[in-house]
């Protein structure tokens, strides 16, 4: 990707941090919860990117391993990377969120263990990816970590941790306006790992 590429992407990236943020601003207030609901639109918003983010990056992590195309496993990277991040922000998001709702931290809930236990594996995985040297074996790490997050999400219950707060409300707004900023996340997340992809293509180059 050439250096106006990447500046383009840049701007689109730091366009929809705008939109996103304006977007959740002007969001309807919940009756119970007031304006506090806005901190949930976004954290759902962030858990359904990284979900369909880990997804896609152990799919295309699948492929590269049975294609000499190195796009596959470079995407898979990007989209790996930034699937972590993501999980990473929303995490330390969803302690203050927890904080604010709940007085404290719950490390009793479930969900807190299972985001604990899916950025260890992550970071793993990261670790592994670094000293392995055949892209095939690379694609699998992304391939495991994408099983392993699925496990996680299937087996994982919940004890205080609200289920269905948006899709069970009966607000249509609410629900439309959940929708655009988690699409609007997406095409973020999306954004990031195509410059990841570029930077990580131009350090290959380079060395």
């Amino acid at each position: 990707m050439s250096i106006s590429s990447n500046r383009t992407t840049i701007l689109i990236i730091a366009l929809l941090i705008v939109s996103i943020a304006t977007i959740t601003m002007i969001s309807p207030a919940e009756k119970t919860l007031g304006n506090f609901v806005k901190s949930i639109y976004l954290h759902a918003a962030f858990i359904w990117a990284a979900i369909i983010m880990f997804s896609v990056a152990g799919l295309l992590g699948l492929i590269a391993c049975f294609s000499s195309n190195d796009n596959f496993y470079q995407w898979s990277t990007a989209i790996e990377y930034t699937a972590i991040s993501i999980w990473s922000i929303n995490f330390l998001f969803s302690l203050v969120i927890q904080s604010l709702a709940w007085g404290g931290i719950a490390w009793n809930e479930p969900r807190t263990a299972m985001s604990i236990f899916i950025l260890l594996f992550s970071f793993i995985l990261i670790f592994a990816s670094l000293i392995t040297k055949p892209l095939k074996i690379k694609g699998l790490y992304n391939l495991l970590m994408s099983i392993i997050m699925w496990f996680f999400l299937v087996r994982t219950g919940v004890a205080i941790h609200p289920v269905g707060a948006i899709s069970g409300s009966p607000s249509t707004a609410i629900k439309a306006y959940t929708l655009v900023i988690a699409l609007l996340v997406l095409i973020l997340a999306i954004s990031v790992a195509a410059f990841v992809r570029s930077n990580l293509i131009s350090s290959q180059s380079s060395t």
